[in-house]
C-alpha cells in the first residue's frame, strides 16, 4: 500500500504537481486545506468536483455548483458522445438548450480531468518502482535493440535517484500492482492511461514487466488482515522462544 495521498503537503512536493485554480478552490473549501493534495487530484470522489469547478469557470452563463458533477455522472459523460452529454447535462445539471460547443467542452474537460489523475498515479507508481529497483529500465526514446545490457536508469530532473535492480529483480521478473476503487471500475481508460505513462517513463520493455491487476474493493482490507495475522503469529512465536 503506497499511501501517497498526502504528497504535495509541503511546498517542495506541491511544486511538482500540476495544480490548477480548480484544485486550489477545492482544497481551500475542504475540511483539511493544505493536506492530502495528491488525493484531491487523483481520488475518484474529488474528480467530479474538479470538473464542476472547471465548468463554472469555463461556462459562466451556466450555474454549476461545486458538487454538481458526481463520480457517477462523470463516468456517464465519458461513456457517451456529444448528443448523450447534452441529455445528461439537461437531466442532472438542468442545462436547457445545451449547444454542441458546450457538450464538446464538457466532454473534453472530463477526459482531461480523468487522464490527469491516471497520469499522476502512473508517474508516482513509476517513481516507486524505480526507487525500489524492481525493474531495469532504458532511457526514454531508446528502442529495445539499442538498449545496453545491464541496469540503466531513466534520466530525470526531479531529484529522484533510482536504485539499481536488486539481486531478486531483473528484467524478466513481473511486478504486480493491485488496483482497486471506483476509478478502476468506473473508468476503463484509467488503467490504460497508467500503462501508457509507465511506458513513457520506464521504457516499453521495463513497463511490459509491470502488470496492473484490478482487485475487489475489499482486497486491501483482506490483505491487511492476513499481514496482521501473520505478524501476530510471528510475534507470538518469538515471545515463546524467549520465554523458553
Amino acid at each position: 500500500d503506497v499511501n501517497w495521498g498526502n504528497f504535495g503537503g509541503d511546498e517542495e512536493s506541491l511544486s511538482l504537481l500540476p495544480v490548477t485554480l480548480a484544485d486550489e478552490e477545492l482544497d481551500a473549501a475542504s475540511g483539511n486545506p493544505g493536506k492530502m493534495r495528491l488525493s484531491k487530484m487523483v481520488g475518484g470522489k474529488f474528480l467530479g468536483e474538479i470538473l464542476s469547478r472547471m465548468l463554472s469557470a469555463t461556462c459562466p452563463a451556466r450555474t454549476v455548483p461545486p458538487t454538481a458533477v458526481s463520480t457517477e455522472l462523470l463516468a456517464a459523460i465519458l461513456s457517451t458522445d456529444e448528443e448523450g452529454v447534452k441529455v445528461l447535462l439537461k437531466q442532472h445539471l438542468r442545462w436547457q438548450d445545451c449547444c454542441c460547443d458546450e457538450a464538446q467542452t464538457v466532454l473534453q474537460l472530463a477526459c482531461l480531468v480523468v487522464d490527469r489523475a491516471a497520469r499522476l498515479a502512473g508517474s508516482l507508481l513509476a517513481g516507486a518502482i524505480l526507487h525500489l529497483g524492481l525493474v531495469s529500465t532504458v532511457e526514454v526514446g531508446t528502442t529495445d535493440s539499442q538498449a545496453a545490457v545491464g541496469p540503466q536508469v531513466v534520466q530525470n530532473d526531479c531529484g529522484l535517484h533510482p536504485q539499481p535492480p536488486s539481486d531478486a529483480a531483473n528484467l524478466s521478473d513481473t511486478v504486480i500492482v493491485a488496483l482497486d476503487g471506483s476509478l478502476v471500475t468506473a473508468f476503463p481508460a484509467f488503467k490504460e492511461a497508467i500503462e501508457t505513462t509507465l511506458a513513457e517513463l520506464l521504457g516499453e520493455t521495463a513497463a511490459a514487466s509491470v502488470v496492473l491487476h484490478s482487485v475487489p474493493d475489499d482486497a486491501p482490507l483482506l490483505g491487511a488482515s492476513v499481514a496482521a495475522s501473520w505478524l501476530s503469529r510471528l510475534h507470538g512465536s518469538e515471545t515463546s522462544s524467549h520465554e523458553q
